[in-house]
């Protein structure tokens, strides 16, 4: 007749195949007109027989038994008792969910694969499964959920549901909650729903790229190679890489920026090489490039760009060019060889040598041809070189440069180099025969030109 007080709860089902995984609950207090629900958690077994299993519920409490008006004073008891709770297992079917499998990364898009196994003991009809994200900061279809619609599942088939999701760019890697909810008609055409099932998306860490051993052939106003070692660190494969290389500025281009380096599993590396061009107008020192790295991963996928240092060695001459056999007498013509050596670090073709003299040097052959000049190699061009009978003797300069083709097929032309030839007199030169008169003239000049020095 009076309040129950301090009510606890607590369920037992030994004896049966389900356990209780709730322990003591308090519940308050409860009156005749006022009744208190409590949840019990149950575990059941994916083999128990369908039908009815009895529970042992204990319940302390606390109650007023007497109360004595006179003394103003009341009676207190506390007191255990148990009741028995049926637990019906129904037959039919029923569900459970797996954690989503996802290849999203951090800030990317893709999809994500649910699977739902009937572990009743009735096929399920009409079964659709609807997710739903726990998180603002992942997204469902573009929403905070999407249902997508599975068909018959067989008791103990498991079906698979996939669905675009997206993660922010802003988010740690760790589990992001959601939940799914799966419709079903049982085999007498009734509806059924098994909601909350409780799944976690996690995403994979972002894709990362390194770069090694750096192997670099640039100098100023030379086409050099660029050869770096990519190295996938992970977490995940790479399918259909791409790598791009980006210069430092626009005084050296690359002549052909993208190369695919196909699959590349995590921690494998692969060796790329570029073909770099540096300006005449750049400067020689360290120079940093970026290796920027695009994969496909339900669409087209970058990872963190890379930069790295590179040298840039000073420029250099294409072509040590010497003068040898270089003396022409006053008045006649002789063989003037040049001794030319290819200083590039590659193989150099279809090489035009052209000669240019002025007066007093003339040169009717100015022309020579090398058919290929490997690194390092030297060969001698010879020209027909002449100097008129006015010609002092002293050194005269003569210029001559090269048309080549590099290793890449491009036409070059190489700088004007200025060498000295020597002009000699010889026996027949302008002052070796003198006629009579003049000497007379010479003659009658001296003592003037001695009385000149003394004053």
């Amino acid at each position: 007749m009076t309040t129950a007080r301090s009510v606890e709860l607590e369920a037992d089902a030994d004896g049966t195949p389900l356990t209780v995984r709730s322990g003591r609950q308090a519940v308050g207090s409860v009156t005749e007109s006022r009744p208190k629900s409590a949840t019990v958690a149950l575990e059941v077994p994916d083999d128990i027989e369908p039908g009815s299993y009895e529970l042992d519920v204990e319940l302390a409490y606390s109650y007023t038994d007497r109360v004595f008006p006179f003394y103003e004073r009341t009676s207190e008891r506390t007191e255990t008792i148990t009741r028995t709770v049926d637990v019906v297992v129904e037959s039919g079917p029923r569900f459970e969910a797996r954690t989503v499998e996802t290849d999203v990364g951090v800030g990317g898009a893709g999809t994500a694969t649910v699977a739902v196994t009937n572990v009743g003991d009735e096929p399920a009809d009409g079964v659709a499964v609807t997710v739903e994200s726990g998180s603002r900061q992942v997204t469902v279809g573009g929403a905070s959920s999407a249902r997508a619609a599975v068909g018959r599942v067989g008791a103990g088939e498991t079906a698979t549901t996939r669905y675009d999701v997206a993660v922010a760019d802003d988010v740690t890697v760790r589990a992001f909650p959601m939940s799914a909810t799966v419709t079903y008609d049982d085999a007498d055409g009734l509806a059924g729903t098994e909601g909350d099932l409780s799944l976690a998306l996690i995403p994979r860490s972002e894709a990362s790229v390194a770069v090694d051993d750096v192997e670099s052939s640039l100098r100023v106003s030379e086409e050099g190679e660029l050869r770096v070692t990519v190295r996938n660190d992970g977490p995940t494969a790479l399918s259909n890489a791409v790598v791009r290389l980006r210069p430092p500025s626009s005084n050296v281009e690359v002549i052909e920026p993208e190369v695919a380096v196909g699959d590349l599993e995590a921690g494998a590396s692969t060796t790329v090489g570029f073909d770099v061009e540096t300006a005449d107008a750049a400067r020689a020192g360290s120079r940093q490039f970026a290796l920027e790295t695009e994969y496909e991963a339900d669409g087209t996928q970058s990872v963190n760009s890379v930069k790295f240092d590179v040298a840039v060695r000073e420029g250099r001459d294409a072509f040590a060019v010497e003068a040898r056999n270089a003396t022409v007498t006053a008045g006649g013509d002789a063989r003037v060889v040049l001794a030319v050596t290819n200083q590039r670090d590659e193989r150099v073709t279809d090489v035009s040598a052209k000669l240019f003299a002025s007066s007093p040097l003339s040169a009717d052959d100015d022309e020579a041809y090398v058919a290929a000049l490997d690194s390092g190699e030297t060969v001698t061009v010879p020209f027909r070189v002449g100097a008129g009978s006015d010609a002092l003797a002293k050194d005269y300069p003569v210029a001559v440069d090269f048309q080549y083709v590099d290793a890449g097929g491009e036409t070059r032309l190489s700088e004007s180099y200025r060498r000295p030839v020597t002009v000699e007199q010889g026996d027949g030169g302008p002052l070796s025969v003198v006629p009579l008169g003049a000497v007379a003239v010479v003659a009658l000049l001296a003592p003037a030109a001695a009385l000149l020095r003394r004053r």
